[in-house]
C-alpha cells in the first residue's frame, strides 16, 4: 500500500516510519561527527531510508508529483552509491549531481502539494536541504539536518492526524450505585 494512502488510514504508523528514518539519519550524522569509519555507509543507508519514506511527501492528487518523486528517489539512490564509493573528484561531482536531481524532483513534488490533507511545501524544502547537507557534507554531520527534517515532518503528521477518542471505562457496579446508609 503506498504511503499517501496509508497516511490517510494509519497516520500514526506513517509518523513512526518517518521518525525511524529521521533517527537513522541522526545516527549517521552523529557517527560522521565522531569520525567513525562506518559513518558514510550509515549515511548511505539513511539516504535509502529517505527514498523509502519519501512517498509521504507526495500529494494525494496529480501525476506530475509522482514523476518528481521517482526522480528524487533515483537521485537518492545515486547519492547513496556515491557515498559508499571511495572519495575523489568524480564522487564529489556525482554527489553534487545527485543532490541537484533530488532537489529538482522534490521541487516538482512541492508544487503539487496544495490541497487539504497534503503536507505543506516546507516539508519538501526541509527534506531537500537535509539531503543536500547529507550528500555535500557527509563528514561534517550533514545527516543531522536530514534527521531533524524527518523528525519535524513526523511531528507535523502527528499534529494534524485525528486522535482516536477513548471511551471511558464503565464504573464497577458497586461504585455506580449511590451509597445507602
Amino acid at each position: 500500500m503506498p504511503l499517501p494512502i496509508l497516511m490517510l488510514s494509519r497516520p500514526a504508523r506513517v509518523a513512526r516510519l518517518v521518525a525511524l528514518a529521521g533517527v537513522l539519519a541522526l545516527v549517521s550524522g552523529a557517527l560522521a561527527l565522531g569520525a567513525h569509519p562506518v559513518g558514510h555507509r550509515i549515511a548511505a543507508v539513511a539516504l535509502l531510508a529517505t527514498a523509502a519514506v519519501a512517498g509521504v511527501l507526495a500529494p494525494l492528487y496529480g501525476r506530475a508529483a509522482g514523476i518528481g518523486l521517482w526522480t528524487a528517489r533515483g537521485g537518492l539512490a545515486l547519492g547513496a552509491v556515491a557515498l559508499v564509493l571511495p572519495d575523489g573528484r568524480a564522487m564529489t561531482a556525482l554527489r553534487i549531481a545527485a543532490a541537484l536531481v533530488v532537489l529538482a524532483g522534490l521541487g516538482v513534488v512541492a508544487r503539487g502539494a496544495s490541497r487539504m490533507g497534503d503536507l505543506p511545501p516546507w516539508a519538501c524544502a526541509a527534506v531537500g536541504a537535509g539531503v543536500a547537507a547529507a550528500l555535500l557534507a557527509p563528514g561534517l554531520g550533514g545527516g543531522v539536518v536530514l534527521g531533524l527534517a524527518w523528525l519535524a515532518i513526523a511531528a507535523a503528521i502527528r499534529a494534524t492526524s485525528p486522535v482516536p477518542q477513548l471511551r471511558a471505562a464503565p464504573l464497577a457496579p458497586a461504585l455506580a450505585q449511590p451509597s445507602r446508609r
